[in-house]
């Protein structure tokens, strides 16, 4: 059984006398990955922000490897493990690429295994005709990691992505996936495999409906029963009702 990493009971947030938050509970185990789905001014992003202590609960508890971590700052819980990446994707624009890499390393006290890391990121060229967007990229992902490209606008962060993904063709450079290179593979065999991008955009067909969309999302699968209970499972799942 998945050990219980999260868990967050009856939730209540306010911002003054407005209550943005009116009791949450979930659980998050180990290797599960859980998603809040709601419109705008639902809350989604004050929970978050209440879980990693940058907003304070007004009620309920916030367990965290078994602990309670409520009234917690996000500088401490940050050192557990514990924090809150923005949508925004926020960097500090007067520093260095090397300089956010730091700040992003800040509480590691592993200093020659830092600067290991950061030199990894640098061979990967990417070119839009005569402009070339990506000058040299290098970077190793490991399982169960969880790596990020910093940079403002223009920097080739897009790109890079597509040129693994095989949406773009990498003008130099090798890209290897799970030991084999993948290189001049296009996107739809490298699905196939495991491999895609998920574009910021959220985009999906919006002339067709909501189960023609998760067909789609399938649409490599053979198990066909199986994804018909799959798509019946995400569209009758039941709501919680407010409290």
């Amino acid at each position: 059984m998945a050990n219980l990493l999260l868990k967050v009971t009856g939730l209540k947030v306010a911002y003054g006398g407005i209550q943005a938050v009116k009791g949450v509970d979930f659980e998050v185990k180990e290797g599960e990955l859980v998603t809040l789905i709601g419109s705008n001014g639902a809350g989604k992003t004050t929970t978050m922000k209440a879980i990693t202590g940058t907003l304070a609960a007004a009620e309920g508890d916030i367990e965290y490897l078994g602990k309670s971590i409520k009234g917690k700052g996000s500088w401490d819980l940050v050192r557990e493990g514990l924090a809150m990446v923005p949508e925004g994707r926020g960097v500090f624009a007067r520093m260095t690429i090397t300089e956010n890499l730091q700040m992003g390393a800040y509480i590691r006290e592993d200093k020659p295994e830092i600067a290991n890391d950061i030199e990894m990121v640098s061979g990967l060229k990417v070119a839009y005709g005569g402009i070339q967007a990506v000058k040299g990229v290098d970077f190793e992902v490991k399982e169960g990691e969880l790596v990020t490209l910093i940079g403002s606008n223009g920097a080739g962060k897009t790109t890079t992505m597509k040129a693994i993904t095989g949406t773009l063709p990498a003008a130099d450079g090798d890209i290897e996936y799970l030991g084999k290179s993948i290189k001049g593979k296009g996107s739809w065999d490298l699905v196939r495999e495991g491999l895609a991008m998920v574009p910021e955009g959220r985009g999906v067909f919006t002339r067709m409906t909501i189960t023609e969309n998760l067909q789609m999302g399938a649409y490599i699968r053979e198990d066909k029963p199986e994804i018909a209970n799959d798509i019946e499972m995400v569209l009758t799942a039941p709501a919680k009702p407010p409290p």
